[in-house]
């Protein structure tokens, strides 16, 4: 099975705190703004399915928690999401705050949610939303508590309140007791939360706490460090030769006690802060902000707004972490053993080996942008830039000059891919393995690319400050079109180009030559735009809309959601995905007539793309879901000028778990001796649903298992192409009969 071209597709969410009317054409604070226009008609040179772009604006998105509730309501027959599978990324998660190791277990307080990892930041799991800005954690025994007064008892799933009192940034834990350090000065609580009381320092401001045996320190606003050797109940101040006396995070170790400051760098005491010394070697002064410090015995770290330090002599020298944390503010560090975790303005760094080597891993990123070129997956991320995955479940940073930050839009137009990020554009004619600037005379600099869409000749560029530009040669050169007014949503289908502008939508007829203003009956303040044949969608803060007739006259479409619940349109021939907020993706098969919901209703969905054998889709905080395309779109079969397969592929039999029979589904890219076998958990062969030489195509095979008991089962598919013997393709799948 073959999933039609993606021919256009737009994305736009907005939200705002206070639930009202928005100024047109304005991205106000506390509002999330997505945009995207998508391309248009016909598939990529080799056949596959052409994906459009897509356009992301962000201010603040993060208390989406704060009224989430106001979007969950339930449209027609939801399927079971037991068929989505998230992938493993792409990361990024914007800033980390905090992270907190528990045993085995990492949990990341992020701007927007609670993730947890246990297996040192490989895969995450996003537990929270609501808990944000979370600036620290404690563990006591097995309980973890957070400074936005919360704590857990169950390694994060749930949480209850445990009443801290004011701003609090620090959390420290002596033997039993727990203490808090913030606006309040230094709070404590001896059983376990329940009750705090004042524990000194009120007139300061604490932004750090540690403890070491029967000693806690304090880190303040502009007192410098203080020391209590008595669990709070009095206080010493302790900064002589504190140079700096705004102390933002503290850390000991068997030897020395280090103090970060807010411009004066790392500072350390030997003898109980009696006297401290600066120890800048290898600092340069814009890197002496240290928002967060860790030390044992082996190293001794610090987080700067400029990247990440290590310190192998307690200290005395320091020297910069690339690939770690390498750029960007760090805003907490901790150690686990030889292990080290990173968490910064980029994400989390993770090192194995007390901070020799390196990996970056999460946590889940949003992905407001996606595309497919050739087998090949692209998504686009609110922090981190570009990534792709071959597998659909791995994923790589696309490196060579790609978009290094938030990518805005994304497209593919034959087998070109178009990336705008920042104030620039990019282009790759290799399927992103190099990248190069796309952008000569689109003003960039002084302008903002919110959206490519791809017509016939030209591609489009719909930007926030200029207006629409269109290029006749993939991208080398722009020239503007006579709509110059700032753009907000953008569609291209053959020579017909639809934007949003302000109140008013937009169309030409001349691939952007002239425009006409859609007035009459037209719905006012689009964000997101779609064309599907003869149909063009819209939506806005308002509803939905579906026009027949190019735009000419518009309907409201009740069976979708409203008020601001849908993030993304996507069409592909006659079918019509819709992302939303918090209520799954809708789709529809019939351009538009009905329409049904295919899951995935606990994400904030942003983005779409597809490719010969799934569906792809980003979220707004909790990476890439996929699904089997045969799960939702039965009717669309390979056509006789498909395109025959790349490479061989077996993918993952549907439905899953069944009762009493599956489809099994492989391709073959040649003429190849087959062999396709069903292994019990004991690896004995139990069924043989194929042997022998078959001809390139996409196969598919039933297998009953009513003969079976209810179990694990593996499905192994081996294929030697006839031509190329030397290169054997073996995968296997795991099969769940469940009577």
């Amino acid at each position: 099975m073959k999933p039609p071209a993606l021919d256009n597709r737009t994305i736009s969410s907005y939200y705002h705190d206070n639930l009202q009317e928005l100024s047109p054409g304005l991205v106000q604070p506390g509002m999330v703004f997505y945009s995207s226009g998508l391309s248009s008609s016909g598939r990529t040179a080799d056949g596959l399915p052409r994906n459009g772009d897509m356009m992301m604006v962000r201010n603040i998105k993060y208390f989406l928690g704060s009224f989430i509730v106001f979007f969950w309501f339930s449209f027609g027959a939801v399927l079971s999401p037991a068929q989505w599978i998230q992938t493993k990324g792409p990361y990024g998660g914007g800033n980390i705050f905090s992270v907190c190791v528990n045993g085995s277990s990492v949990l990341a307080g992020a701007i927007n949610g609670l993730y947890r990892s246990s297996d040192n930041g490989a895969t995450w799991h996003l537990l929270n939303r609501s808990m944000t800005y979370i600036s620290g954690f404690a563990v006591l025994d097995s309980e973890i508590f957070a400074t936005d007064g919360q704590a857990s008892t169950d390694d994060g799933l749930t949480w209850h309140p445990v009443y801290l009192a004011g701003d609090v940034r620090s959390l420290a834990v002596m033997d039993t007791i727990i203490f808090a350090g913030g606006g309040n000065g230094v709070q404590r609580s001896t059983d376990r939360g329940a009750s705090w009381y004042p524990a000194g320092l009120d007139s300061e401001f604490v932004w750090s706490l540690t403890a070491a045996g029967p000693d806690l320190y304090a880190g303040t606003d502009s007192g410098g460090v203080f020391l209590s050797t008595n669990a709070g109940l009095t206080w010493l101040q302790k900064d002589s030769g504190l140079a700096d006396k705004k102390v933002l995070s503290l850390a000991v170790n068997h030897s020395a006690v280090f103090a970060g400051t807010a411009g004066g760098g790392v500072f350390r005491t030997t003898n109980n802060g009696s006297d401290w010394q600066e120890v800048n070697d290898g600092l340069v002064t814009i890197q002496k902000n240290v928002y967060s410090l860790a030390a044992d015995d082996s190293i001794a770290l610090a987080g700067t707004q400029y990247g990440f330090f290590i310190s192998t002599d307690n200290g005395g020298t320091w020297n910069g972490v690339s690939g770690a944390a390498g750029h960007g503010f760090v805003y907490s560090v901790v150690i686990r053993g030889p292990e080290v975790f990173a968490g910064g303005a980029t994400g989390i760094d993770y090192s194995p080996d007390h901070g020799r080597t390196w990996t970056a891993v999460g946590v889940n990123a949003d992905v407001p942008v996606m595309a497919a070129c050739k087998s090949r997956v692209f998504a686009g991320t609110g922090e981190n830039g570009l990534f792709w995955s071959d597998d659909g479940e791995n994923w790589q940073p696309a490196d060579n000059g790609s978009p290094y930050n938030t990518v805005h839009a994304l497209t593919v137009r034959d087998s070109t891919i178009f990336a705008a990020a920042g104030s620039y554009a990019y282009r790759s004619t290799d399927v992103g393995m190099s990248w190069q600037r796309a952008d000569s005379g689109l003003g960039l600099g002084f302008n903002f690319v919110q959206t490519f869409s791809v017509g016939d000749p030209y591609l489009f560029a719909g930007t926030y400050f200029y207006g629409v530009f269109r290029s006749s040669d993939d991208g080398s050169t722009w020239q503007p079109t006579p709509m110059t007014n700032p753009i907000t949503a953008m569609i291209a289908q053959g020579k017909n180009v639809f934007v949003s502008s302000y109140d008013t939508l937009y169309r030409s007829t001349d691939d952007g030559s002239s425009w006409q203003a859609l007035l009459q009956g037209a719905p006012t303040s689009v964000q997101i735009l779609g064309v599907c044949g003869s149909s063009v969608f819209a939506s806005n803060y308002y509803g939905f809309y579906q026009s027949t007739d190019t735009g000419v006259s518009w309907v409201p479409v009740d069976s979708l959601p409203a008020g601001g619940g849908v993030t993304g349109i996507f069409t592909s021939n006659a079918n019509v995905f819709v992302t939303t907020l918090m209520q799954g993706v809708f789709l529809s098969t019939d351009s538009g007539t009905s329409w049904k919901n295919i899951g995935l209703t606990s994400e904030f969905t942003a983005s779409l793309t597809m490719t010969d054998s799934e569906i792809f889709v980003g979220t707004g905080d909790n990476g890439v879901w996929r699904r089997s395309l045969a799960e939702v779109i039965t009717s669309v079969r390979l056509t006789e000028n498909a395109r025959m397969p790349a490479r061989c592929a077996l993918y993952q039999n549907y439905p899953n778990p069944f009762n009493p029979t599956t489809t099994i589904r492989y391709d073959l890219p040649g003429k190849s001796r087959v062999s396709l076998k069903i292994y019990d958990v004991l690896g004995r062969v139990v069924a043989t649903l194929k042997e022998g030489v078959q001809g390139a195509g996409s196969v598919q095979v039933e297998w009953n298992g009513s003969g079976f008991a209810s179990g694990i089962y593996f499905c192994r598919l081996d294929a030697v192409a006839l031509d190329d013997p030397r290169s054997p393709f073996v995968d296997v799948k795991r099969l769940v009969l469940m009577k």
